[in-house]
């Protein structure tokens, strides 16, 4: 009897511990490259040179607080080879020393592990539900605006109401907002070549980097926008936006488009983040790269992924069509 109550207990331990063994398996090592890299907005160059694999490995390790000898020991590989990866990065001013006074080379973007997601997944998801409905609050008289603009009148509505809602205001007006209102998101810190954007790069999941890429350029008079989840190979200009029947504002159309979209995310969306300001930055300070980035780095991200999660669901809910790849208009610039 004694010998078959402990070959229970035996068991019941061994069940027991076999979550916990499987767990311990699954955990990630602390340097790999399954990591993803986005930014806002989308840099050409920045995402080139995240494609290469020593350089997202060198921006893991920097987050581990390693130098570049421990990260060439754990790679295998020489110190001298990392060091030309290392000068890229910081010629596109993703990494380096952030002082004199502190020489180790850091990241400049946060490096966010799948553990601070977690941390942060009921409070992302909740944000994103209630902006979402702070929106759609306002869908009529956004739908009545677009419908309005004579040089969107080919375009199917769902199309259409993608183009104004997820790239004029999500992807566009927004991020003006936060950058006037300064308070959570100022413009993004100086990189390469005079750009200012966020970054970041993320462990295990694309989707966690942020889908929707946006890029904006002025050309001819006109800014031009691209938007989806790919970027053109080649930038396309106005007569190839024309020839394909995209969308073109002129001035009056133009005009309308900036003021209503600057004024709804102005007076009506941004309050919901100014009013959840402070849980947005104990938020920040949940997850590891707290130690060395600025809260607004944090934020970048965050409200990257809310923007997104929003999209996903006007397009689940019948209310955008986003295009396949990618989609492109272009609007008058304003006169300087």
């Amino acid at each position: 009897m004694k010998t078959q109550v402990r070959a229970k207990v035996l068991v019941l331990i061994a069940l027991l511990s076999t979550p916990v063994q499987a767990q311990r398996k699954a955990e990630r090592p602390r340097l790999h490259s399954d990591f993803y890299f986005g930014s806002s907005a989308a840099s050409r160059e920045a995402l080139q040179l995240m494609e290469k694999e020593q350089a997202r490995l060198l921006l893991v390790g920097f987050h581990q607080g390693w130098d570049i000898p421990r990260i060439a020991r754990e790679m295998k590989t020489s110190a001298d080879e990392l060091n030309v990866v290392y000068d890229e990065l910081a010629s596109q001013r993703l990494a380096g020393s952030r002082s004199s006074e502190y020489e180790e080379p850091q990241p400049f973007i946060p490096v966010i592990r799948e553990r601070d997601v977690q941390r942060l997944r009921t409070s992302l998801d909740r944000h994103a539900r209630e902006f979402a409905a702070t929106l759609e609050s306002r869908w009529v008289e956004i739908e009545s605006m677009a419908t309005a603009l004579s040089g969107a009148k080919d375009i199917p509505k769902q199309r259409l109401m993608y183009k104004v809602v997820v790239s004029g205001v999500l992807f566009g007006g927004m991020e003006e907002a936060f950058f006037a209102d300064k308070t959570l998101l100022p413009p993004g810190p100086r990189r390469a070549r005079d750009q200012r954007f966020y970054a970041w790069l993320v462990e295990g999941d694309p989707a966690l980097a942020g889908v929707i890429k946006r890029e904006s350029r002025e050309s001819g008079g006109y800014t031009i926008v691209s938007i989806g989840k790919a970027l053109p190979k080649e930038r396309p200009g106005l007569e190839e936006i024309r020839a394909a029947g995209g969308m073109i504002l002129e001035d009056a159309d133009a005009r309308r488009f900036r003021t209503f979209i600057a004024l709804l995310c102005r007076d009506h969306l941004l309050p919901f983040f100014k009013n959840n300001r402070q849980e947005f930055f104990t938020l920040a300070g949940q997850i590891e790269s707290a130690k060395y980035i600025a809260r607004a780095e944090f934020f970048g991200w965050y409200y990257n992924q809310i923007a997104n999660m929003v999209a996903d669901q006007l397009s689940a809910a019948g209310r955008v069509a986003p295009p396949a790849e990618y989609d492109v208009y272009a609007l008058k610039s304003p006169l300087r």
